[in-house]
């Protein structure tokens, strides 16, 4: 969710220059999350974090089109994160350091 704001914006730079799937990550974020920004706004009600479920596949979409650009140690750098939050999270105390 931290990588969020830097692949919506690569990806709206993207879409303005044709890229069909970068389109598709923008209006698919949009589409899942503005209804329930909209609702926030109007209600007032807190916004808890998992509202952003829906447009997760959108957010894991865009980053798989934005990491085309980078190089491959940031790659790497990407997945080990990944792997190390996953275990780290994990519910049960099998995975725990």
């Amino acid at each position: 969710i931290s990588l969020a704001p830097f692949v919506l914006v690569y990806n709206m730079l993207l879409a303005r220059r044709g890229d069909r799937l970068a389109l598709l990550v923008v209006c698919l974020f949009l589409g899942n999350y503005v209804p329930i920004l909209v609702t926030w706004i109007k209600a007032r009600r807190i916004c808890y974090l998992f509202y952003m479920l829906p447009s997760m596949p959108a957010l894991c979409l865009g980053v798989g089109s934005a990491s085309r650009a980078w190089p491959s140690w940031a790659k790497g750098l990407l997945i080990v994160a990944t792997l190390y939050s996953f275990v780290s999270l994990f519910p049960f105390p099998l995975f725990r350091f």
